[in-house]
């Protein structure tokens, strides 16, 4: 502008001059001289057109290489900005302030950038200036008719103008202006946003603005793409990383089954190098033939399904030994549909299949000793039951149950009885191994099914072997068994075992009924003297009692919740001089329906004692005598009670409620703990021997005494006898009753009570049956006696007082 200025005032001195030359001249005329005129004509003229030729041609070139100029600048700032670090959306950000700064573009300062994303929506990135009703309406404008989509759309620069149109694009934006929308192309031709500036009151842009905003948007074209392929780069680096730390093996196949990618597990868990399976024509050739045959066709071909497929492969991995694997296809589809390739899945499941054929073993085998449990068995059982023909070769069922088991358990502890079936189970599987495996014609081999089905009995299932083949095999486990001992600790122990034998032909019973067959046989081989073998038949007399026995268990039941049950007590005596008050054994009945009258114990104790339901009586019993004595011996009743014996089961006395409820018992009164006297056979005491021990003791402190019921029945009576403290020692009535013509019965009865009174005990004689018996006795020195010669069982009741005459 400053020499527009200069040359103006020089135009305008020129012209003055040459005013005043011209006057000269005119005054003066020079005649005769053209060529001096000519001359002063065409200064003059340049004078007076020089203004004219700056004002049209000079001043607009000028004003346009300064327009270039700052465009340039500005597009060199812009550039800089592009190559400053940051987020996309930060430097696209930095561009649009750059642009909104620049006064020359006659720009109002607001604005935004639109970007696309892969899916064809253009939403709004960056904003300068916008009210929020236009940053809600430029949220997506896919589906909208506005500059920006048009520009997006037609991928050239679109202009409109706006403000009081119907259709207004511009969401609570007054007055007149006008949009300047410049696609940003991708150099692949895909539109990849718009940048958009407002114009002050709608003018259309220069030239000039078309041209800086296509430089611009080529700026953010390649500011756009440089930030994907970023993105690229960086998903496939970390797409990379995943399926290298992936915990499967993935290979990627050509059409041709030919690996084309591996990561690093697959590797790893074959064994095999990257370079070698790369190179490898077929990554299936490492694997199985069925492998093979689902990954080593050609795919164009062989595997036009799309559905996935699984196969399983064993392989052996060096250093590891065999692997078994999980090998997962999927087809990999071009755009026509054709198959181009694959992907396999390899798992390696060694350790899964491993865990769960542990725990499918465990399902079906004992914990202890590796056999079948008992649903096993049943399974099995079933399956024999339920497929044996009429015209087939029988099976057997062997119920084994070992005698001494207990002994060992409760004399050793519970570890000694757990080595001791862990023996058990390995002598006779050898034992049936070497004997009794059965070919079919079939060829398939039937080995005998051990199991153990609970405690100290174990299930033995023989194929294709009738009864009397069974009862050899039977015997032979039981002399194996005689000849086995067993040693823990310096201690040895010789053991036995009790078996029951059932056939197993088409007119079976079923699982449950084959059971409880070779059960009750087991349980007579166990009374009849133990280490014996009994089988089962259908007319046995002593099954049937048995079976009797087993119908007991629900009348038992029955008994305990509804006080079917009545309480007895018969006298016992002492054989030398007298005592003040009542001693006694509480006894048990069954109260039958009107008629049968009371049923004795033997009848049912049997079958509670078998089917563990003795704790139940035990109970029961305990609780109804504290009553009755309380109501015969109270306070007011007039009655002194010396001794009230209570029997306990063997299985009773491991019961954890046992101690504490006898004390529950003697806290309420008003019987004392010294009025009570608890017997323990001989055979329950030896069998739960530290149990015993420890109740006795513990019982004893509080004032209670202890009587050992049955002394004499047993092998082992002293040995034990001076560890159980016991206050009174009870003979056997075997023992009694044929005192009087046995010298034999008498010596031994003779004997115990030597021995009882050498340790402080009391002895009491069972079955005296009459005066001789007791004469006997006397002479003995036997302090007390029990029988029907002493006096007979009686209810409770009876010692109710007798109601007044007439009353």
């Amino acid at each position: 502008m400053a020499i527009g200025r200069i040359i103006l005032t020089l135009a305008a001195i020129i012209g003055v001059v040459e005013s005043l030359i011209m006057l000269v001249l005119g005054m003066f005329p020079l005649v005769g001289h053209p060529f001096i005129e000519g001359m002063l004509d065409v200064g003059s003229l340049t004078l007076l057109s020089a203004p004219f030729v700056y004002l049209l041609v000079v001043r607009p070139v000028m004003r346009q290489r300064r327009r270039e100029a700052d465009t340039q600048e500005a597009l060199n700032a812009i550039l800089q900005l592009a190559l400053q670090p940051g987020g996309m959306h930060v430097v696209l950000g930095r561009i649009l302030d750059a642009v909104m700064a620049i006064p020359w573009l006659c720009v109002r300062p607001q604005g935004g950038v639109f970007l696309m994303d892969e899916n064809g929506r253009m939403s709004l990135a960056v904003q300068r200036g916008l009210n929020e009703p236009m940053v809600r309406g430029c949220h997506d404008l896919s589906e909208k008719n506005c500059p920006m989509a048009r520009a997006a759309q037609s991928r050239r620069s679109i202009f409109t103008s706006c403000g009081g149109a119907l259709n207004d694009p511009c969401p609570g934006e007054g007055g007149m202006h006008g949009h300047m929308a410049m696609p940003i192309v991708g150099t692949t031709g895909e539109t990849l946003g718009v940048i958009d500036i407002y114009l002050d009151n709608g003018h259309s842009p220069r030239p000039e603005v078309h041209f800086f905003l296509g430089r611009v948007a080529r700026t953010m074209a390649e500011l756009i793409e440089r930030e994907r392929i970023a993105k690229r780069i960086e998903y496939g680096d970390t797409l990379q990383a995943i399926m290298d730390h992936a915990p499967f093996g993935i290979w990627l196949t050509d059409a041709d089954g030919r690996p084309q990618f591996v990561n690093e597990t697959l590797c790893a868990e074959i064994g095999v190098p990257m370079e070698r399976l790369l190179d490898a024509r077929y990554i299936g050739d490492l694997f199985d033939e069925q492998v093979r045959g689902e990954f080593s066709v050609s795919l164009g071909r062989g595997l036009a399904s799309d559905r996935q497929r699984t196969v399983y492969s064993t392989i052996d991995v060096p250093g590891e030994g065999e692997r078994d694997f999980k090998i997962t296809r999927v087809n990999i589809r071009g755009d026509k549909g054709e198959v181009d390739g694959f992907i396999g899945i390899v798992e390696d499941i060694t350790e899964t299949r491993r865990l769960n054929e542990q725990i499918a073993h465990q399902a079906t085998h004992d914990a202890l000793t590796g056999l079948l449990n008992r649903s096993a068995f049943e399974q099995k059982l079933d399956q024999v039951c339920g497929t044996i023909g009429p015209k087939a070769t029988p099976h057997a069922l062997c119920y084994i149950d070992l005698d001494e088991f207990k002994v060992v358990n409760d004399t050793c502890g519970h570890q000694a009885g757990d080595d001791l079936l862990r023996q058990v189970t390995t002598l006779y599987t050898k034992q049936l191994r070497r004997t009794e495996v059965v070919h079919t014609p079939d060829g398939d081999r039937l080995e005998p099914a051990l199991a153990r089905l609970g405690g100290d009995e174990f299930g033995l299932l023989l194929y294709n072997c009738p009864a009397d083949q069974a009862e050899t095999v039977a015997r032979r486990l039981v002399d194996v068994t005689k000849r086995f001992r067993f040693a823990y600790m310096g201690q040895h122990f010789t053991i036995g075992c009790s078996i029951g034998v059932v056939e197993i032909d088409h007119q079976n019973d079923g699982v449950n009924g084959v059971l409880k067959q070779a059960d009750a046989a087991c349980y007579l081989a166990k009374e009849k003297g133990r280490g014996r073998v009994h089988r089962y038949q259908p007319d046995d007399q002593e099954i049937l009692q048995r079976s009797g026995a087993m119908r007991w268990v629900p009348r038992i039941h029955d008994a305990i919740e509804n006080d079917r049950f009545v309480l007895y007590f018969q006298a016992i005596a002492p054989l030398h001089g007298n005592e003040d008050g009542d001693r006694f054994e509480v006894l048990v009945r069954y109260h039958a329906d009107a008629g049968d009258g009371d049923i004795p114990p033997g009848a049912f104790l049997p079958a509670a004692e078998r089917y563990s339901l003795m704790p139940l009586v035990d109970r029961w019993i305990i609780d109804h005598t504290f009553l009755e004595l309380a109501r015969h011996y109270g306070p007011e009743s007039g009655r002194r009670l010396v001794s009230a014996s209570i029997n306990l089961s063997g299985q009773t006395l491991g019961e954890e409620w046992l101690l504490e409820h006898i004390c529950q018992h003697f806290a309420q009164g008003p019987i004392r703990p010294d009025q009570i006297c608890f017997e323990i056979t001989e055979t329950a005491a030896i069998a739960n021997l530290e149990t015993a021990m420890s109740l006795i003791a513990r019982l004893k402190d509080i004032g209670c005494r202890f009587s050992l019921d049955d002394f004499g029945s047993g092998l082992s009576s002293f040995s034990y006898l001076k560890e159980m403290h016991v206050d009174y020692l009870k003979i056997d009535g075997s023992l009694v009753k044929d005192i009087v013509t046995d010298p034999v019965g008498r010596v031994m009865v003779e004997s115990i009570n030597q021995i009882g009174h050498t340790m402080g005990i009391k002895t009491v004689a069972e079955w005296v049956e009459n005066d001789a018996i007791r004469a006997v006795l006397h002479d003995l020195g036997v302090d007390f006696a029990q029988g029907y010669g002493i006096g007979m069982p009686a209810p409770f009741h009876a010692l109710d007082p007798a109601p007044a005459p007439g009353g």
